[in-house]
């Protein structure tokens, strides 16, 4: 988490925005699906604890989303049609 500065502002944060390293260690995996944590971890210069974490709220969006199912109705389905007055 940043620190606020004197002048009450906030440091901006330093390394690689989160979503990077995700998509990043996502890739590892569809490359190889056997892949550990501890070496994508040594791949990208990271701990295997930040991996662990994103790959673990990954899968929890993941599953969050299934159970979800999709919001909006498939294309060429028909919909019952709603007017605005």
């Amino acid at each position: 988490m940043s620190r606020p500065l004197q002048d009450g502002s906030v440091a901006p944060h330093s390394g690689r925005p989160k979503t990077d390293i995700t998509n990043q260690i996502l890739e590892l995996i569809l490359e190889d699906r056997q892949i550990s944590s501890k070496s994508i971890a040594e791949h990208l210069g990271n701990s295997r604890e930040l991996v662990g974490s994103i790959i673990h709220e990954y899968v929890e969006i993941t599953e969050a989303l299934r159970e979800v199912g999709p919001e909006m109705p498939e294309s060429g389905s028909k919909t019952s049609k709603v007017s605005v007055v």
